[in-house]
């Protein structure tokens, strides 16, 4: 998702992160979820990021 803000705006952002957005695809070519942690970052670029760590519960 992206969001285009001009100089001084600000906005809210709301999203969903399940599973769809978690999982990978395994060699059986089976959609699943791992146990673990994930950093999900925003920024207005990849070097000005804030993060968030996410633990994934099996």
């Amino acid at each position: 998702m992206r969001v285009r803000l001009e100089a001084g705006q600000s906005a809210t952002v709301r999203f969903v992160i399940g599973p769809a957005q978690l999982g990978i695809w395994d060699s059986r070519m089976e959609h699943t979820v791992g146990a673990g942690t994930v950093d999900v970052m925003v920024g207005p670029n990849a070097a000005d990021t804030h993060s968030v760590e996410l633990k994934v519960l099996p």
